[in-house]
Parts: C-alpha cells; sequence; structure tokens
C-alpha cells in the first residue's frame, strides 16, 4: 500500500483501520508516527475549549444584522425599470402597425398593375407574419432584458 494514499486515508478516518493497514502501520515507521500525530490533534482540538464571546462583540454583530436588515427593503414587483420598456413597447406597436399598413398600401398601389391579387396578397399575409413574429420576439425578450438589468443591478455593489 501507498504510504500516501494510507495517511489520507487516516486523515479522513481515524476511527477502525482495516487489517490490511494495521499491516502497513506495523512496518512503516513514518505512517505509524502520522497516525500518531493525527491521535495527538484530534484528543487537542477535542479537549479545547472556544472562549466565550464578549457582550461588545455580541452587540456589534448583532447591530450590523438589524442595520443590513433594515437597510435592505423589499423591492416592489412593478418599478420604474419594469414600467419604462413596456411603455415603450406598447408605444412601438402601433407606430409599427402604421408603418406596416403604410407599406402595404404602398406595395399595392405600385405592384397592383404588374401583379395579380392573389400573389400581392401573399407578400402581404407573409409580410404581416413577419412583422408580427420579430415583434412578438422583441416583446417576449422584454423580461428577460428587465431580469437581467435587475440581476446587474443586484450584483454592483
Amino acid at each position: 500500500m501507498n504510504c500516501r494514499i494510507l495517511q489520507r486515508r487516516l486523515e479522513n478516518d481515524l476511527g477502525s483501520p482495516s487489517p490490511e493497514v494495521f499491516e502497513h502501520l506495523a512496518g512503516c515507521p513514518d505512517c505509524t508516527a502520522h497516525r500518531a500525530l493525527l491521535k495527538n490533534l484530534r484528543a487537542e482540538a477535542q479537549a479545547a475549549e472556544s472562549p466565550p464571546l464578549s457582550r461588545e462583540l455580541l452587540a456589534r454583530v448583532e447591530n450590523r444584522a438589524l442595520a443590513a436588515l433594515h437597510t435592505t427593503e423589499l423591492r416592489r414587483p412593478f418599478r420604474r425599470e419594469l414600467w419604462v420598456p413596456l411603455a415603450v413597447a406598447l408605444f412601438a406597436l402601433p407606430i409599427a402597425m402604421a408603418q406596416g399598413w403604410l407599406w402595404l398600401q404602398g406595395l399595392f398601389l405600385v405592384l397592383e398593375a404588374w401583379l395579380p391579387i392573389p400573389i400581392l396578397t401573399g407578400i402581404s399575409i407573409f409580410y404581416i407574419a413577419s412583422l408580427g413574429l420579430t415583434l412578438g420576439a422583441l416583446y417576449a425578450l422584454l423580461p428577460f432584458a428587465v431580469s437581467y438589468a435587475n440581476r446587474v443591478e443586484t450584483e454592483v455593489p
């Protein structure tokens, strides 16, 4: 058995070693000395008493804890960081819809003479669907942006 492995095993468990550990300890003075040192250290650690904490230290810790509790306030779920992006998004929706309507009107005015109505209708449906998916994806990302901003705000000291 390797001395290093045995010494690590003894550091983790000094209880009742296996027979092969006893065989190794009988023939290895280094590992026997290491086991004796570990037993002495554990006995001293168990016998040692920690000094009682002073009242001043306890009072200081309690005051700091109370101050930390009072300085942290409960965050309101609907704050300015949430309302501003929602207001911008709601303001952008009619603008995007008006822009889409103008594009479609211009498309029909310019291309009505050259393309049949079913093709223009298909182009319009494709445009409306892509606009809706794009706006939907942007609106779906708003909660993630707000939570990321909140996380960055809490991480900055």
